[in-house]
């Protein structure tokens, strides 16, 4: 079956006279395609008809497409600069609650379910198909799928049609699930560590918080990566969106790693601030980093079992003594803090 359609007719076109053109194509598939049997497609899944100026809807060639249409996709449909493009194998499926499955199987370019969806609702519901994409059959394989006589087959087709059902569905549940702790981790990012960054506030704290989020991101993409594309195609707008915040948030991890202060600074500024509403010299925080580095030494916290307690001690002491303490000011504080 040859596309009564040619590229010619796209200068012009208007979408109700092409409908009523593909609705003709479809019955001459139909006739000539039995269930199960494929031939060729093609589609500019973003096209622009002359009567509905603004909107971008599907336009779709059925048959053998022969040299006409194989120079156009080459020569033209790859130039479209946003890629909306595809072509590949279609066949009739079987019929289910009242509508006949038609199966789109991509070999080349870009097919989203969202393309489907525009599809079906101005080209295949009044016909009642069901557009889909499908796995990559050959035609012999699904004829036997589909053929009534081969009870056999039929069964081994139909548990070989569920394993691959529930493998789709367990793809999909496992993307849900990183998507939703991938939010979870994105919106923690954004009321608690953004906030405190542009206050100049950003620490530790901060920094785990974006590795957490960094890190639910990669798993994310893995997943999306691993997925059938069926699966990638209802998570897609969420990946591309997400995968711009992880950039975002990457750039956000280095900027707080650069302006996050020492620990030394960030107990002098605390000290000072509280004795005297100032902030610490830089004299008086390297004064503060060498008192952190004589306390430790005289705590000898190596393999101590008690080293975070200790270190607490070290740090209260430093925090309410100032830049000027001693190894020896940190034992009061470590006997309060055991009693």
């Amino acid at each position: 079956m040859k596309p009564k359609l040619q590229p010619e007719i796209l200068e012009g076109l208007k979408f109700a006279d092409y409908r009523k053109l593909f609705y003709k194509e479809l019955k001459r598939m139909k006739d000539g395609f039995p269930q199960g049997e494929q031939t060729e497609y093609l589609m500019l899944s973003e096209f622009e008809f002359a009567d509905l100026k603004g909107k971008k809807i599907p336009f779709i060639v059925v048959g053998t497409l022969g040299s006409s249409w194989t120079k156009f996709y080459k020569t033209e449909a790859k130039k479209r600069p946003n890629k909306d493009f595809s072509k590949g194998k279609v066949s009739f499926g079987a019929t289910e609650n009242g509508l006949q499955n038609f199966h789109f199987e991509l070999n080349d370019g870009k097919l989203t379910a969202k393309h489907l969806k525009i599809a079906d609702k101005v080209l295949f519901k009044k016909v009642k198909l069901n557009p889909e994409l499908s796995e990559n059959l050959g035609a012999e394989e699904a004829v036997a799928a589909t053929a009534a006589t081969a009870a056999a087959g039929a069964g081994a087709a139909a548990a070989k049609m569920q394993k691959a059902k529930e493998a789709l569905e367990g793809q999909g549940k496992t993307l849900k699930e990183s998507l939703l702790k991938l939010k979870e981790q994105f919106l923690q990012v954004k009321k608690e560590v953004l906030p405190k960054f542009k206050a100049g506030k950003a620490g530790n704290k901060a920094i785990k918080q974006l590795k957490a989020a960094q890190a639910a991101f990669q798993t994310f993409k893995k997943d999306y990566e691993g997925a059938h594309k069926k699966v990638q195609a209802g998570f897609n707008s969420a990946f591309q969106q997400l995968e711009g915040q992880a950039k975002e948030m990457a750039k956000l991890a280095l900027a707080v790693k650069k302006n996050k202060k020492s620990l030394a600074q960030e107990l002098a500024e605390a000290y000072f601030l509280k004795k005297e509403k100032r902030a610490a010299t830089e004299k008086e925080v390297a004064i503060m980093q060498q008192s952190l580095k004589n306390a430790i030494a005289y705590r000898q916290l190596d393999g101590k079992d008690d080293r975070a307690l200790q270190l607490k001690a070290i740090y209260l002491t430093a925090q309410h003594v100032g830049p000027f303490f001693t190894g020896e000011n940190t034992d009061l504080v470590y006997q309060k803090m055991q009693g």
